[in-house]
């Protein structure tokens, strides 16, 4: 298993090929900078590299992640992304070795906790629709850490998000005209399991 800080070099090289992308679908729904702060906040991950234990206790090298994300991404993103790294350092606390139920649950504790603070579930043209297939289809991977099938599910659900009426977050003052665009929460998690994914 490669060390988590070649996963983020991964995930941050995804996510800047992609701003411009990220940016373009949050201005048809939102405020048009949710590329540039998700690039934004996992260079500030990835500045920290020097803290990371290179998963000899990944629950600190995941609150690394957390703390950044949190701290330099603005709007909504920031807080539901850092508390998600945060509920998968805290589900994978004092394990170092990963099958796949491990990632799927601490997947799900991470959904729970986004579900909690974004007051939102599934359906509803978020970055859950998303996260959630992503977490099932890991779960019932037959290959152990296959982040393939995650990243095919979630780039599934954030495309399944183009039809769906935005009942959260800024698309939602759209109302029906949020019909039709990608929600640029759920791209960017397709693209973070990209990433992972080594695609």
């Amino acid at each position: 298993m490669k060390e988590i800080i070649s996963y983020l070099e991964n995930v941050l090289r995804e996510l800047e090929s992609n701003k411009d992308r990220l940016n373009a679908l949050d201005a048809a729904i939102g405020d048009g900078d949710h590329g540039t702060n998700v690039v934004r906040g996992f260079q500030a991950v990835l500045s920290q590299k020097h803290l990371f234990t290179n998963e000899s206790s990944i629950d600190k090298d995941l609150m690394v992640c957390a703390t950044q994300l949190m701290s330099k991404i603005g709007g909504s993103s920031g807080p539901l992304l850092g508390s998600a790294f945060m509920a998968l350092s805290m589900a994978l606390k004092g394990k170092t070795t990963f099958t796949n139920q491990d990632i799927a649950q601490a997947l799900q504790m991470s959904i729970e906790r986004i579900q909690a603070l974004g007051k939102s579930r599934g359906g509803e043209k978020t970055m859950l629709d998303a996260l959630i297939p992503a977490a099932q289809a890991l779960q019932h991977a037959s290959a152990l850490l296959d982040l393939n099938i995650a990243y095919d599910a979630a780039t599934k659900g954030a495309n399944d998000t183009i039809s769906m009426l935005a009942t959260k977050g800024r698309a939602s003052y759209l109302g029906e005209r949020s019909i039709g665009h990608m929600d640029p929460g759920a791209c960017s998690i397709s693209l973070i399991f990209k990433g992972l994914a080594g695609k």
